[in-house]
């Protein structure tokens, strides 16, 4: 082989493995763009959801269901967005399945991430509360029956709705006004918002009730109460793939629709 063919050789080497790290570079980023932006995939970790959706149902999300932007965890890197590279042109609407991320107060000690539930009760809607034995608050759609405890009722807030605070309502609100990141402190009949006595706010976001189909095997929102719309990150569309042990074939549940 000759110097120049030799010099060819090399060449043409180092070009091919440019293009290589180009064309990876580009799909890096396409993926990276994609899952950011505009869908994302979810894997299902209970039952909470059947017989709707099952365990190990791989599910297509649309982050552009309700906003555009990026989503608050950037795919890959786990780096939080900031708040502000999104816009909301939409709120999600009762029955509708959405899956959102795990950073809001009422869930601080909760190891998913990720979690789906159906939309029940929006802002506006009438919701039922009680108070546990312990304190805790228990939340219900719909309006028990007589054999319950005393319930009290009360319409869902919704975004710059202003309201009054009093020693009874706060109960309910408490973990609402936590959600938007204040600190909330009950001092008698005083009620502190980041430290400061006050007897009114101002809401920053809608807020939701959410349960799981499987009612009876659902952590959701009649324990740990309403969900801020800052939270929820997309509409789930459909089942592309499953892993569930219930399926009868390869391809059962594959890309399948569900309401």
């Amino acid at each position: 082989m000759s110097a120049n063919n030799f010099k060819d050789s090399v060449a043409d080497d180092k070009i091919t493995f440019r293009m290589a790290a180009e064309i990876f570079l580009v799909i890096f980023l396409f993926v990276f763009f994609l899952k950011s932006v505009v869908l994302d995939f979810f894997v299902v970790s209970s039952s909470s959801m059947e017989p709707v959706l099952q365990k190990k149902d791989l599910i297509l999300v649309s982050r552009l269901a309700y906003y555009i932007g990026f989503a608050d965890k950037l795919p890959i890197f786990g780096i939080e967005a900031p708040a502000n590279w999104k816009a909301r042109f939409k709120s999600p609407k009762a029955g509708e399945i959405v899956f959102f991320l795990n950073t809001f107060i009422a869930l601080k000690n909760y190891p998913e991430n990720y979690i789906i539930k159906r939309v029940k009760l929006v802002p506006g809607d009438l919701i039922y509360y009680n108070e546990g034995k312990l304190g805790n608050l228990n939340f219900s759609k719909s309006k028990p029956d007589m054999f319950q405890s005393e319930y009290h009722s009360i319409k869902i807030p919704y975004k710059l709705q202003n309201i009054n605070l009093n020693s009874e309502n706060i109960k309910f609100y408490k973990h609402i006004i936590e959600n938007e990141g204040n600190k909330v402190l009950i001092d008698g009949d005083s009620i502190l918002i980041n430290n400061i006595i006050t007897k009114n706010y101002t809401f920053t976001q809608n807020h939701y009730y959410l349960e799981g189909d499987n009612s009876y095997h659902s952590f959701d929102s009649r324990i740990y109460g309403l969900v801020p719309e800052t939270a929820i990150q997309g509409k789930a569309l459909f089942i592309f793939w499953s892993g569930s042990s219930a399926k009868t074939s390869f391809f059962d549940r594959f890309i399948s629709w569900f309401e």
